[in-house]
């Protein structure tokens, strides 16, 4: 390369007396407004008051040459409508059938519930193949929801379009209700707000009392600003005359139509006219349409007009009348220029400059520059010379001129040359980010970048940026969409971060106030709740617990960490409820788990001994107590007996087979000792005269309350001989009974008797001395018959008053 380039050096010392030098200027770009192929416009009445207009057009734009078929765009230059209180508004402009050469453009407009009168179509047609740096997109909003009488929708730009970049709105058609009482205007504004380099927002508006707006049409034009292209684009947006404007007589019935011409002007980068007042080469549509709607049959009519494009400044007047009460509107203008430079140089569009041309060029070869002026540039792949630092080249002095190599990187400024035909870019064009030897538009993903915009990798792969942290490691700041910062890492709402609430809508995560959650409820209500759990543990009421401390009053399935409550509220786990009968399988603190139930020191297990230190029960020995003693420690006895049975001497006792010698009272369920220990049982011992009611086994008569051996025997083990004659005695100083092989008459008996074993004793009658009285086998004795009571005498008198009779107790009072 250096001989070469050494050859050419000579050459050109040599021819530099033969050729002339060409002048050195370097110019700024200049702008005219002649751009003959990429795009084309037209302005078509599609409808209009009392005449003929048809609804469908076809638009020929084969005089373009377009390459390929272009992009086409409808917007509103005139519009009139008649009010209708029964009819709702409904239009819409559509470009269809689009070729290199034509396309049709139709109004769709039903005519029974939409009375359009009027419009007028402005069209717009881009040949991207020319001109790349534009993407149209056609939306149809429906049923639109708005908030607070707006709607909005985030968007970002195509990710074809490179460079600065802006957003243009038109407006082709809506839907809307009709009218009724309560609504009294017509209101919609479409544009673009909050708009950088990466997103805009697009804004739709209406007001509180207009006609419900249901759907809206609306094309979005986004451009790349001052491109690497021969052409470009400038576009701006008008809200002089937005709702509700000051201009008096934009809205005014009393103004003359004359006065109703409303100009708004802007300012444009200074251009060259070639054609004076041809207002051709820019385009605009309206974009709000705001109308009073309260008179009957009123007619809207809003006009864009009075076009005109001087060297710096476009002009076009708003336009209303008659009756038409129109309360504000506004509009966008797109415009299309052509870069120029002055003859003695050439545009270099990807750096957007002025270039001088070459100083001395090869007589063998006009296409290589052999010779730049002192100070110069020299552009080796473009064989160009140029007076400022080129753009994305390296370059390198030779005698009074630089050498400059392309680096071949896009958008790069400054580059070294690395390895052979290779080149590593050190710096980008200004608001480039340079990565991995690269420029980029916008900030790469996953990157973290420098106050120079020089970029590294995140360490964190689900980063779209991460930050520094005071520690000095790399964090995730931002994340890819809908993805959630939190601690460093990003993370999707399939796999959220560990102990965490997120919002979703919101794209925010709170940590979980208890640290057993693995996803929790708004930490902001109240109580916070438990959703999901950490690994292998159970989620129960809001909670989490672990295996080792599952749930109080649950059985809790290891399998599927799911629990259910005990069927048994004093269980503090237990077993499957599904396996009948659950039972407990541990208790709460200070119970005993006994036979599968828990129990307390206050309600213990029946018929068992608990010791309630170390929280064991067994069975007692004898199954009638309710608990008994500790069977270590000597001979175990009753300590409580169950429903009904008597605790006595440590034993417990059933009605049926009550203690030995004792009287047991069963309503209070206690016994005492028969103060007569030939009792087995006898009658209430707090009762005077205490007598027995059965007797031991080896006392086989009861006789007048006394148990005795009968047969004239008495003592232990009915020895001992009674008197002569008696049969029944306790000793042998006396009798209660005496045989009845000796009888007594009336005279030597007791008053009730006729006949007697023995002398004057109530209680030895064989026969009744009355037909008032009878007599009782149980005690010899002749009682008063039931309707009678004693006398003294033989003869019973009759009862006034009838009481139930005890005979038995008679008995023994009358002995008494």
């Amino acid at each position: 390369m250096n001989n070469n380039f050494k050859v050419s050096r000579f050459i050109k010392f040599f021819l530099v007396i033969f050729t002339y030098q060409v002048n050195n200027i370097c110019a700024q770009i200049q702008y005219d407004d002649q751009v003959p192929f990429i795009y084309y416009q037209q302005s078509i009445k599609l409808r209009f008051y009392k005449e003929d207009n048809p609804q469908f057009q076809v638009i020929d734009f084969s005089s373009k040459q377009f390459k390929k078929p272009p992009l086409v765009i409808v917007g509103v230059g005139f519009y009139n409508n008649k009010w209708d209180p029964d009819k709702q508004i409904l239009f819409e402009l559509v470009a269809s059938s689009i070729t290199n050469t034509q396309c049709n453009i139709t109004l769709i407009s039903d005519q029974s519930t939409s009375y359009l009168t009027g419009i007028k179509v402005n069209i717009l047609a881009i040949d991207t193949s020319q001109f790349p740096f534009v993407n149209v997109i056609n939306q149809n909003q429906q049923n639109i929801n708005f908030d607070n009488y707006q709607f909005q929708e985030k968007r970002s730009y195509s990710s074809t379009l490179q460079g600065t970049k802006n957003v243009m709105v038109v407006v082709r058609g809506w839907k809307s209700s009709a009218k009724d009482s309560t609504m009294n205007s017509f209101s919609l504004t479409v544009f673009a707000t909050n708009v950088d380099n990466q997103n805009y927002i697009i804004t739709i508006t209406t007001s509180q009392l207009s006609l419900t707006i249901f759907d809206v049409y609306y094309t979005i034009i986004e451009y790349v600003v001052n491109p690497p292209s021969q052409y470009g684009i400038i576009s701006n947006y008008d809200n002089k005359y937005q709702n509700p404007t000051n201009e008096a007589c934009f809205s005014s019935q009393n103004c003359t139509n004359y006065k109703r011409y409303f100009p708004v002007y802007f300012k444009i980068v200074k251009i060259q006219i070639t054609q004076q007042q041809n207002y051709s080469n820019f385009y605009t549509s309206i974009n709000q349409y705001q109308f009073s709607t309260f008179k009957f049959e009123q007619d809207p009519r809003l006009e864009l007009t009075n076009y005109t494009l001087n060297s710096d400044t476009i002009t076009y007047s708003y336009h209303t009348w008659d009756s038409s009460i129109c309360t504000g509107s506004t509009s966008s203008f797109l415009f299309f220029y052509r870069k120029v430079c002055q003859n003695n140089q050439d545009i270099d569009i990807t750096g957007n400059i002025c270039i001088n041309k070459c100083n001395i060029k090869n007589p063998l070869n006009d296409q290589q520059c052999l010779d730049c002026s002192s100070g110069q540039y020299f552009l080796q792949d473009k064989q160009l010379c140029q007076t400022e630092i080129p753009v994305g080249y390296e370059c390198t002095q030779i005698d009074q001129f630089y050498k400059c190599q392309n680096c071949k990187i896009d958008n790069c400024q400054i580059c070294k040359e690395g390895n052979p035909s290779q080149f590593n870019c050190t710096q980008c064009i200004n608001t480039f980010y340079l990565f991995n030897n690269q420029c980029f538009s916008k900030q790469p993903d996953n990157t973290i970048c420098n106050d120079n915009l020089i970029c590294q990798d995140c360490s964190e792969k689900t980063c779209l940026t991460c930050i520094l942290s005071q520690e000095q490691n790399l964090q995730c700041q931002t994340c890819y969409d809908q993805q959630i910062p939190y601690q460093g890492k990003c993370y999707k709402k399939d796999n959220p971060p560990n102990n965490t609430y997120c919002d979703w809508s919101k794209l925010i995560c709170l940590p979980c106030t208890d640290l057993s959650c693995k996803i929790c409820s708004n930490p902001n209500s109240i109580p916070q709740q438990c959703l999901s759990c950490q690994d292998n543990q159970f989620l129960y009421d809001g909670k989490c617990y672990s295996q080792n401390n599952p749930p109080n009053n649950t059985y809790c399935d290891q399998a599927t960490l799911k629990c259910q409550k005990c069927n048994d509220i004093n269980c503090a786990t237990c077993s499957d409820p599904s396996k009948s009968p659950q039972q407990c399988l541990s208790c709460s603190n200070n119970q005993i788990i006994f036979n599968g139930q828990c129990y307390t020191k206050e309600n213990p297990p029946n018929n068992t001994y608990c010791d309630w230190i170390n929280l064991k029960c067994q069975p007692c020995n004898d199954i009638n107590c309710a608990t008994c003693s500790d069977p270590s420690k000597g001979l175990q006895k009753c300590l409580s007996c169950v429903n009904k049975s008597i605790l006595f001497n440590g034993q417990c006792y059933t009605k049926d087979n009550p203690p030995n010698n004792t009287y047991c009272d069963w309503v209070s369920l206690k016994c005492q000792l028969c103060n007569d220990i030939n009792c087995l049982t006898c009658s209430d011992p707090n009762q005077q005269n205490q007598y027995c009611l059965s007797c031991q086994k080896e006392l086989q008569y009861l006789f007048n309350g006394k148990c005795y051996c009968g047969n004239g025997k008495f003592g232990i083990g009915c020895k001992q001989n009674c008197i002569q004659s008696c049969i029944l005695c306790q000793d042998q100083s006396s009798c209660d009974k005496y045989s009845q092989e000796r009888i007594y008459q009336k005279e030597d008996c007791h008053f009730s008797c006729s006949k007697c074993y023995i002398p004057h004793k109530d209680y030895a009658c064989q026969e009744c001395s009355s037909d008032t009285r009878q007599i009782q086998q149980l005690t010899s004795s002749c009682s008063c018959k039931e309707g009678y009571i004693e006398s003294g005498v033989a003869e019973c008198k009759i009862e006034q008053t009838l009481q139930p009779n005890n005979n038995f107790q008679s008995s023994i009072k009358a002995r008494q």
